[in-house]
């Protein structure tokens, strides 16, 4: 591991430089052991780190990075994940909300079944979130399915939108610009206003797709106004 500054009100913890599920394993523990202290303003993991912030009006940097020590020396020691929260997000694999399904089909070479089924057959992993508010970074897409982004972003992407990028996948959570090649979308809400967090989505969560129909999509869509 190694620490460094990030900013005036941040340390950055590098665990690892590859994005695999053992680099992941070590941040959850580090993460998990650190949130246990009050000393910090938020920790926040990515793909390969843990930054954590803290208040430079009230502590500095070598104070921080004492308590960071002092914590992760018993970290040989410890496993502190907790029991991991698995979702089941229904998806219409449909062209009427899917405007490149038919495309990464042609792309890959796969038919819409074969698609649909080689994406919802994975437990996917939610590594980090970013981007914008509630957006998971998703680990597990098959390697059948990768596809390049969009080299020029489309500047509407619908929320619930579910795309693919490269070897990721994942959901808009908002209408936002995108470069994500979109193959479906969900009628769950990703953000939970009366929720703490506002988001349903955590890192460290994992992701179970399931396909339905336009009409149920629509209803469930309907259900929500």
């Amino acid at each position: 591991m190694r620490m460094q500054p990030l900013g005036d009100s941040a340390i950055r913890i590098e665990v690892g430089q590859t994005i695999t599920m053992q680099t992941n394993r070590r941040i959850q523990d580090i993460y998990h052991l650190l949130k246990q202290r009050r000393e910090f303003e938020e920790i926040v993991p990515t793909y390969t780190a843990v930054t954590v912030y803290y208040n430079p009006f009230s502590q500095t940097y070598d104070e921080i990075k004492r308590v960071i020590d002092m914590t992760l020396s018993t970290y040989k020691h410890a496993r502190h994940i907790p029991h991991t929260r698995v979702h089941t997000i229904p998806v219409c694999y449909e062209e009427t909300v899917a405007p490149d399904l038919l495309a990464v089909c042609e792309t890959n070479k796969l038919t819409v079944e074969e698609l649909i089924n080689l994406h919802t057959k994975p437990v996917y992993f939610v590594y980090m979130l970013g981007f914008l508010p509630g957006f998971a970074y998703l680990g597990g897409l098959h390697k059948k399915l990768h596809t390049p982004r969009h080299s020029k972003p489309r500047s509407f992407i619908e929320a619930g939108s579910v795309g693919i990028a490269g070897g990721q996948t994942g959901i808009y959570p908002v209408t936002s610009p995108g470069g994500w090649n979109i193959i479906g979308r969900t009628p769950t809400s990703l953000l939970k206003s009366d929720e703490h967090p506002p988001v349903l989505l955590r890192a460290f969560d994992c992701i179970k797709f399931r396909s339905i129909s336009l009409a149920q999509f629509e209803r469930e869509v309907n259900s929500h106004d």
